[in-house]
């Protein structure tokens, strides 16, 4: 069959066609380099700063909640990519252009890893056409095209080829136990770049223990052992990984990112399962599925006593100890990190459409006939469901079961095909063709349908839809590179109080200060930002003159400042829109699309 001889030419090819059709999508963010979100500047900045000096193991940004600096919680292992290519290009091209071309080439390289595990899980899976088409239908998955368009330099595609490359390390059927360390590498390098993959991490384990209890459901006998060596090899990485980004800093444990107390807790867990089974292979019980549940009880029962007895807060929510206001003004409207029930109608309906095709691709899995093994059919609805699960609490997640039903559609749609071409009618052959292309791109007919309510509620409100153009026009020169390059005309050094979404486009376009952006770390920082707009102009006085600003920065196209301004209709903000202006602050000029006000604390008493 020329899918499987010519597997690695055509998935080339398929790849090289999306990276054309993302280049060709992101050509306006290219042009006038703009970053997908504000993680991603700071994470050029957190590079920047890096090749400048800033020491390997400090990830402060010190032009951020000075003098201290702003805290940031993000692993240096995704910073090694992205500074490889900048000095890489560094003899040919200047700094700054290296770094835009590095923005632009690194996400579609990390596609590329993430589409050769993908494709070649799919052909492992079902089969080399399975896996080239699905391959080809990510095209058409926004959730992951988003996290890998140019300009996306943060962790988001990394957790990508994390997650495939443990599923691929799990269904390795010729080599298990190597598998197993994989997926333990795997897991652990995804943990090391965002504790977000902490649930997953207990559901692949979870999966491995399910083989290990019962035999029905292992690929070979060899995998009786892969959950044990799984464990360790995850428990091992996490603490070479965390002495490698760290330095073995063991004198705090923080709940958002890979901490003394996750090392704790994943190493009891695995030395007791290692032990365990030990134990009764030794004693000749390895059998025996009583003595293996008592083993995962007491082995669980270990990683909760580590948890709580290190670090009980981590228990949790990783986000239970932030600030009401930072929660409700900041958290809050970051919708990736929201559950699907609560998102934007225009987001939810990319994911809404992806579940449906994860219930699909399971019911076809459970009740159709198909070439994929029974042992390995149980663990991937398993493996579906259960990331479906965690999808639906945190909305960015949900990618990964999004694309494993698209994987699941391809071979679905291709059995649907081949049944219609054994239909003498032409009306049952075509319908059934007609459900087989609609069962490959759920996602994309619901935000169709989404689309269509949008626009047809706009039409009949022409004002409103004048309006939402106005100010999304005025979003996107606010956000214009060349806009924020305008604000160097302050001078150098100068501190600003700008909103949490613009500080960090100040930070790479400007040698300017800011006080806080949105990265929860600096969350006192960011609640004085807040209060800045929203309090009165006593509080607002107070928070100014002890954080020494110099300027005062606003742009009418600014979302986060229009939610301020309707928050607190009388807060300062909302007054210096208004042009109540106190003494202490003159309207200074208007540089591009921003207003500069100037803080001049000589006038205070001024009569």
């Amino acid at each position: 069959m020329i899918f499987e001889r010519r597997f690695g030419i055509i998935l080339a090819v398929i790849w090289l066609v999306i990276c054309g059709l993302l280049l060709f999508i992101g050509s306006e963010a290219i042009a006038n380099w703009r970053f997908f979100d504000p993680d991603d500047q700071l994470r050029i900045v957190q590079v920047r700063d890096w090749l400048a000096g800033q020491s390997w193991w400090d990830i402060t940004q010190y032009r951020m909640n000075a003098p201290a600096g702003g805290p940031m919680h993000w692993s240096r292992l995704v910073d090694v990519p992205i500074a490889f290519i900048i000095l890489f290009l560094g003899p040919f091209l200047q700094t700054e252009a290296a770094e835009h071309i590095a923005s632009i080439i690194l996400p579609l390289l990390t596609f590329g890893v993430g589409i050769w595990i993908y494709a070649r899980l799919g052909r492992r899976l079902f089969d080399a056409r399975a896996g080239l088409l699905s391959s080809a239908l990510l095209i058409t998955l926004v959730p992951v095209m988003i996290q890998v368009v140019p300009m996306r330099i943060d962790h988001h595609g990394w957790q990508f080829v994390a997650f495939f490359g443990a599923t691929a390390a799990m269904f390795w059927k010729d080599r298990p136990i190597l598998g197993a360390m994989l997926m333990g590498l795997a897991l652990a390098l995804w943990l090391e770049i965002s504790i977000e993959a902490l649930p997953f991490a207990i559901l692949f384990m979870g999966l491995l223990a399910l083989r290990w209890l019962f035999p029905a459901i292992r690929q070979s006998d060899k995998d009786a052992y892969a959950f044990s060596v799984a464990l360790m090899t995850l428990a091992g990485s996490v603490c070479i990984l965390f002495s490698i980004t760290e330095n073995w800093a063991l004198h705090g444990n923080y709940c958002d990112s890979l901490s003394p107390v996750h090392i704790g807790t994943l190493s009891a867990v695995a030395i007791f399962v290692a032990a365990g089974q030990w134990i009764l292979v030794q004693t000749g019980h390895s059998d025996k599925l009583f003595y293996k549940i008592a083993i995962c009880a007491i082995a669980g029962s270990a990683g909760l006593v580590s948890l709580m007895a290190i670090a009980p807060q981590c228990g949790g929510d990783a986000f239970a100890t932030l600030d009401p206001l930072v929660r409700k003004f900041w958290y809050n409207r970051v919708q990736e990190g929201l559950p699907v029930w609560q998102l934007q109608s225009s987001i939810a309906s990319h994911y809404w459409g992806g579940f449906a095709a994860v219930m699909f691709g399971v019911g076809y899995l459970a009740w159709a006939k198909q070439p994929i093994e029974k042992h390995d059919r149980i663990i991937l609805i398993l493996l579906a469901l259960g990331s479906l699960a965690i999808g639906m609490l945190v909305s960015r997640t949900a990618l990964y079961a999004i694309a494993l039903a698209n994987m699941i559609g391809a071979s679905m749609f291709i059995a649907l095909m081949q049944r219609a071409d054994q239909l003498q009618n032409i009306w049952p052959r075509m319908t059934l063709r007609v459900i087989a292309c609609m069962l490959i791109a759920p996602a994309t007919i619901t935000q169709k349908i989404e689309t269509s309510f949008a626009a047809q509620n706009l039409a009949a409100n022409p004002e409103l839809k004048a309006r939402k153009k106005y100010y999304k026009k005025l979003g996107r020169i606010c956000q214009k590179s060349s806009s924020i390059r305008a604000l160097q005309k302050l001078p150098s050094g100068s501190q600003l109080m700008v909103g949490l979404d613009v500080a960090p486009s100040v930070l790479v376009f400007t040698d300017l200060k800011v006080v806080a952006s949105g990265h929860h770390r600096n969350q006192s920082a960011m609640k004085d930002v807040i209060m800045a707009f929203i309090g009165t102009e006593a509080e607002a006085r107070h928070i100014y003159k002890a954080r020494e600003i110099d300027y005062l920065i606003t742009c009418e196209g600014s979302n986060e400042l229009h939610i301020y301004y309707n928050s607190a209709p009388q807060g300062f903000g909302a007054q210096v829109r208004r042009g109540e202006l106190p003494k202490w602050l003159i309207q200074d000029r208007s540089i591009g699309p921003y207003k500069v006000f100037k803080v001049d604390w000589s006038r205070e008493n001024d009569r």
